[in-house]
């Protein structure tokens, strides 16, 4: 019988908190609160909230394990006064758990999220929820039943905003969360998709030990416990305190109009004309698979001596694509751009799906001193290729 086997995602979880934090820059300035589900979405909480700023608490929620099948979910509680409990119809209707099996479930869950509260939080009230943006974070997504009672719990305190972002989750759980969430940030969806675990070279259990350290890091600015809050980490291109280098994700432009191979020549002229744009990506569903400028459209359509009504986009693009992934340093990608003389690079993620577009103007925007290295290797627009 044939093992499955796939290429890790992430290192570990910290690796993906970095990556996540990166994909979650647009809410840095809402003061977002993030909150982590224990245990191994401590750390992933973790990275975003150093890289957003935010500050970081647990969303403490245990499933109600079915009988026999502690990881299939009857439902979930949250904590709470009084705690919250959500249970999944369709899975009680199928397995008929008598009620007595729910309610002894529900009490020791309820005492566990108890026990939670008492070590992680150490004494200290839980952060305020409402009117407030949060962003609720995981290692990733299974089935999606203990997200779905936590969702709903955050929007029943009044959260302003509730954002779910995840390393990885199968797609179709996503697409069932997407109405409890005002926003849904993933940052792969493999497929087939068999265990959140596989998505990491390293998925060791995190201790509670990590979980109170992790919550002690990132704890409010006041004095608690002997711990004090370092101050935000200023992560503008000249600061000497940033904590990491400036990624591409950091100034990308992230909403671009792209056309399909099979669209005509005509339409993407049209599109390059709305949009006052001399170049789009090629994209077949969410794959690059090339670029057509306003010269391709121009020069090759006429070239095959062809009608622009007729002409497919295909036949006129340049399929040798320099592209960059989303998590890039910025400074390699200007050397990229000087060793090809380019302006503009589209941006992947690491299922090589279009997320956005570099150009030299971005890169101006945040550092005029980058630009300006940028556009001493970059003398002349780059010449079009197959």
């Amino acid at each position: 019988m044939a093992l499955f086997t796939r290429t890790p995602l992430f290192t570990d979880r910290k690796d993906a908190g970095h990556r996540l934090g990166y994909a979650l820059l647009q809410y840095r300035h809402e003061n977002p609160l993030v909150l982590a589900l224990p245990r191994g979405g401590v750390p992933v909480g973790l990275e975003v909230a150093n890289i957003l700023g935010a500050e970081l608490d647990v969303a403490l929620v245990r499933k109600i394990g079915a009988p026999g099948a502690p990881e299939l979910a009857l439902g979930a509680v949250v904590d709470g006064n009084p705690p919250q409990t959500l249970l999944n119809e369709d899975v009680v209707q199928l397995l008929k758990p008598s009620p007595e099996y729910i309610e002894a479930r529900t009490r020791e869950e309820i005492m566990e999220i108890e026990r939670r509260r008492a070590l992680y939080r150490e004494g200290r009230p839980p952060l305020r929820v409402r009117d407030r943006t949060i962003i609720l974070v995981d290692d990733g997504i299974a089935t999606g039943a203990t997200t779905r009672v936590v969702l709903r719990s955050l929007r029943q305190a009044g959260a302003r905003k509730v954002v779910l972002a995840v390393p990885v989750a199968p797609r179709e759980t996503l697409e069932s969360l997407e109405l409890e969430a005002d926003d849904t940030v993933c940052l792969a969806t493999p497929e087939p998709f068999h265990a959140v675990g596989l998505a990491y070279a390293h998925f060791d259990q995190t201790s509670d030990a990590e979980v109170i350290e992790a919550l002690a890091n990132a704890a409010p600015p006041t004095i608690l416990g002997g711990t004090v809050r370092p101050p935000a980490v200023d992560y503008s291109p000249h600061s000497s305190t940033r904590r990491f280098p400036m990624k591409v994700a950091d100034i990308m432009t992230r909403d671009v109009t792209v056309v399909s191979p099979n669209d005509s020549a005509r339409r993407a002229a049209q599109i390059m004309d709305e949009l006052n744009v001399g170049v789009l990506p090629v994209c077949d569903g969410r794959r690059i698979v090339g670029m057509v400028t306003d010269r391709d459209l121009t020069v090759r359509v006429t070239a095959l001596g062809k009608n622009p009504e007729s002409c497919r986009v295909e036949e006129a693009m340049s399929s040798n694509v320099r592209w960059c992934f989303e998590d890039e340093d910025v400074e390699s990608v200007i050397e990229k751009m000087g060793d090809t003389q380019i302006r503009r690079v589209p941006v992947v993620d690491r299922d090589h799906n279009l997320v956005g577009i570099v150009s030299l103007g971005d890169i101006a925007t945040k550092s005029d001193e980058v630009a300006e290295e940028a556009l001493e290797g970059i003398s002349e627009p780059s010449e079009p290729d197959r």
